[in-house]
C-alpha cells in the first residue's frame, strides 16, 4: 500500500500533572494505537513522558520512519505565555465551567494552530497537503472510534487522499448565530459551549491552510486578551464566513466525519434535522444551498435513501434559498425541478400530494411535469 501524500499533525501531552480530572497517562497512550497504526505520514508533538512511549509502540508496528516527533514541554510551547491571562481571564468569567478541563488542556486544544503551521513550515515529508487528527480515538467500541462507524483504516486513508490542494476542509456540527461574530458578542457567545465544527479531524492544502490557520490563531490571541474562550472550535464561527468559497464542508456528528467525508452516507436525520433545516431557518441560503445540494447529490449517487416527502422539503428549501440568492437563474432552478420530476415517478406522486403549492413556489403546474 503506498500512503496518501498528505502529512498529519497531532499532540499528546501528559495533562494529568496539571488537573487530576484530565485523562490518566497510560488511557491517553493507549488510545492512541488506532492512529500509531495507520501507514500515514504523521507528526506528533508532546511532551517528555509521552513521547518515548509512543515512539517506541509506533517502532513496534513498523512505522518510526513515516513519523517525527518533536519533544516539547508545555512550558517550552509558544502559546504557553497565554496559561496566566487565561487563569485571570476564568477567575473573572467562565460560565462553561468543567472540572474536567484546566487552563493547560484549553491551551493545548488551541495550540493545534501553531503545530500545523510549524510543521507547514519546516514540511518534513516535503508535502503540498496536510491535516490535524486527535490521537485519542479509541472510544471502547468494537467496531466504532471518535471519528468513524465501522472503522477500518483504509477509510481515514481514503479522507485523505480525498483531500483537494486549493480547500481547506472540516466537518459542520451544528449552526450558532453569526450574531456573535462581532467582539461585542463575545461574552454572550462564551456564555455556553457552542459547538459547530468537529475539530477532532480537518485537511487542507498548504497556501489555503496557512492563512486559514494563521487567522484561527489570531482569533484565538485576540479572544483571549478579550478574556473570553473556551476550547478551539468556536474560533471557526468567522473564519467558516471569511473563507467561504476556500473551505469544503462536511456534514455530520463527531462520530460520522470519516463516513461522510466524500459527501453524506450516515446519520442523514441529523445533518437534515441539526443543519440543514436551521440553515433555512435563519436565513443562511448559501450554506443552505450547499448542504442542499450534498444531501440531493448524495441520493442521486444512491449513496443514501431518503423518504419522498423529506426529499420534496430538501428540494423546496433548496430552492427558496437559491431564488432568494440568485433570482436572475430562477428558471434554472426551475426547469431542474421539472426533470427531477419527470425522471422520478415517486417524486411525481409527492408533487401531486401539494400540486397547488408548489405550482405557486416553483411556477410549475403538474401538467407540465
Amino acid at each position: 500500500m503506498i500512503p496518501p501524500k498528505i502529512t498529519l499533525v497531532t499532540s499528546c501531552y501528559n495533562l494529568s500533572r496539571f488537573n487530576s480530572g484530565c485523562r490518566p497517562l497510560h488511557e491517553n497512550i493507549e488510545s492512541f494505537d488506532i492512529l500509531l497504526k495507520l501507514q500515514c505520514y504523521l507528526v506528533i508533538y508532546g511532551d517528555s513522558t509521552t513521547i518515548p512511549i509512543l515512539r517506541e509502540r509506533r517502532n513496534a508496528f513498523g512505522l518510526d520512519s513515516m513519523t517525527v516527533y518533536i519533544q516539547r514541554e508545555y512550558e517550552e510551547l509558544e502559546i504557553s505565555k497565554f496559561t496566566s491571562l487565561v487563569r485571570e481571564n476564568r477567575e473573572k468569567y467562565w460560565p462553561t465551567r468543567d472540572d474536567r478541563t484546566c487552563v493547560e488542556s484549553h491551551l493545548i486544544c488551541c495550540s493545534k494552530f501553531y503545530f500545523l503551521q510549524e510543521t507547514i513550515k519546516s514540511n518534513p515529508f516535503q508535502h503540498d497537503r496536510f491535516g490535524w487528527i486527535d490521537g485519542n480515538l479509541d472510544i471502547g467500541h468494537e467496531k466504532n472510534i471518535k471519528i468513524c462507524r465501522d472503522y477500518s483504516p483504509n477509510k481515514i486513508l481514503q479522507a485523505l487522499e480525498y483531500t483537494k490542494p486549493d480547500k481547506f476542509h472540516i466537518q459542520i456540527l451544528n449552526i450558532w448565530d453569526k450574531k456573535y461574530k462581532p467582539r461585542n458578542m463575545k461574552r454572550e457567545m462564551y456564555q455556553h459551549y457552542r459547538w459547530m465544527v468537529c475539530g477532532c479531524f480537518f485537511t487542507f492544502g498548504k497556501s489555503v491552510g496557512q492563512r486559514v490557520l494563521q487567522r484561527l490563531q489570531e482569533n484565538f490571541e485576540e479572544t483571549t486578551i478579550q478574556g473570553y474562550g473556551h476550547a478551539e472550535e468556536m474560533f471557526f464561527l468567522e473564519i467558516l464566513d471569511e473563507f467561504y468559497f476556500e473551505i469544503e464542508r462536511s456534514y455530520g456528528d463527531y462520530i460520522d466525519i470519516i463516513n461522510n467525508w466524500r459527501g453524506p452516507m450516515v446519520n442523514i436525520k441529523y445533518i437534515y434535522e441539526t443543519i440543514f433545516i436551521v440553515y433555512d431557518f435563519k436565513g443562511y441560503y448559501q450554506e443552505c444551498i450547499d448542504c442542499g445540494e450534498a444531501l440531493i447529490g448524495a441520493f442521486h449517487k444512491y449513496d443514501i435513501e431518503l423518504e419522498y416527502g423529506m426529499y420534496m422539503n430538501i428540494l423546496e428549501m433548496w430552492y427558496n434559498s437559491c431564488v432568494t440568492l440568485y433570482p436572475e437563474n430562477r428558471e434554472i432552478y426551475t426547469n431542474r425541478i421539472r426533470e427531477l420530476c419527470k425522471s422520478d415517478v415517486f417524486l411525481k406522486a409527492e408533487y401531486q400530494k401539494k400540486s397547488d403549492h408548489f405550482k405557486h413556489l416553483f411556477g410549475v403546474s403538474i401538467d407540465e411535469v
